[in-house]
């Protein structure tokens, strides 16, 4: 039985939501990274937001992009990285 695991996770930080703390945000980010380590992670946040996101995480797969977003812009970053991972 094949087993597929996602190449690129997109995270919508939301203050109503699960992800309100930069604890909160690390541990999710850790638990996928314990999972797939080579999964590309895209943490969607307003500018106030990006302090949620870890210091130790800013240059391994992780980018942050700022609310409101355009929609081609965020859609040209999700094939960058795709084209990224099949060099890998």
């Amino acid at each position: 039985m094949l087993q597929y695991y996602p190449r690129i996770i997109i995270i919508d930080i939301n203050n109503r939501g699960i992800i309100h703390t930069k604890d909160s945000l690390t541990d999710i980010i850790t638990e996928i990274k314990d999972y797939e380590p080579q999964v590309k992670i895209i943490v969607l946040g307003t500018f106030y937001e990006r302090d949620l996101v870890p210091n130790n995480y800013e240059n391994s797969n992780l980018q942050f992009i700022e609310k409101p977003w355009n929609n081609e812009s965020l859609i040209n970053l999700v094939k960058e990285n795709l084209i990224s991972l099949e060099r890998i």
